[in-house]
């Protein structure tokens, strides 16, 4: 069993396929390796063949062997995948509850403090004028 990999007419990757062998009978020539006798000599046994049975498969023209990568698009181009994708835009994370909680807090204390700013500065505004008003009056 042997998987390889189907792509469309422009190369794309469309899915991994499953191949199932069969089998033939080759001949092949086997040369033993040399060894040496009780006396020392060198023996060079002579080659012989045998029938050998092995696995083919056949693959189909729109499927290719090599894996393709984790891309975001897989395309088979000139002899090797290549990206054809691009990566989706990130999606921003929502804050959970105490996030949110936490920063409505921090916005609650910037106000209060920016209250108690502005009647800080309305208080010395007041003063200023009653000041004035009681210096110019006879």
């Amino acid at each position: 069993m042997k998987q390889v990999y189907k792509i469309d007419s422009d190369g794309y990757y469309l899915e991994p396929v499953i191949l199932y062998p069969r089998y033939e009978e080759q001949e092949v020539e086997v040369t033993p390796d040399p060894y040496t006798d009780e006396q020392g000599n060198v023996i060079r046994p002579k080659p012989y063949k045998e029938i050998q049975t092995i696995a083919v498969y056949d693959v189909p023209e729109d499927c290719v062997e090599k894996q393709p990568p984790s891309y975001y698009k897989a395309r088979w181009q000139n002899g090797e995948w290549v990206e054809a994708g691009q990566a989706p835009e990130p999606q921003p994370v929502e804050p959970t509850v105490d996030e949110k909680v936490l920063a409505l807090e921090r916005d609650n204390q910037m106000l209060r403090l920016q209250n108690q700013a502005l009647a800080d500065q309305y208080q010395f505004l007041e003063d200023v004028v009653t000041e004035m008003i009681v210096t110019t009056m006879p």
